[in-house]
């Protein structure tokens, strides 16, 4: 357990701050403000309001990759797995390239024992030639 928390401060200190992704950008009314809401609720350590935040930034506009991202790493740390999943599922759907939704699919893959889709997700970040900058 201890190493997941560890992934998961890591996962967060590596994602804090970022908008969409590459492939799916952000327009300015898309929720945003909802996202860096639940990103201060994070920082508060707020996670249920950050939850709440990073829903209502999804159901704004259901193609901001961020909030869908950041609402799955948000469950993850409740430990509300089968819900982090259909959030990482929508994050992939909409980037499917993004190495930090691929991070998150194989923490979700590794918290549900499915240590062969964990190591491939992960195996797919570790290969990447340029990775997105912090």
């Amino acid at each position: 357990m201890k190493i997941t928390a560890t992934f998961l401060v890591i996962t967060f200190i590596f994602l804090a701050g970022c908008g969409g992704s590459e492939k799916t950008p952000t327009p300015a009314d898309d929720g945003s403000a909802a996202v860096a809401k639940g990103m201060a609720e994070l920082q508060a350590q707020n996670v249920q309001g950050a939850i709440a935040s990073f829903k209502k930034a999804a159901q704004a506009c259901d193609t901001n990759f961020n909030a869908w991202l950041q609402l799955s790493l948000a469950l993850l740390r409740l430990g509300e797995i089968s819900a982090a999943e259909l959030a990482v599922k929508e994050a992939l759907a909409l980037d499917p390239d993004s190495a930090e939704a691929r991070l998150a699919e194989g923490q979700v893959a590794y918290l549900k024992k499915d240590y062969a889709r964990a190591i491939e997700a992960f195996a797919a970040v570790a290969a990447e030639t340029s990775l997105p900058a912090t």
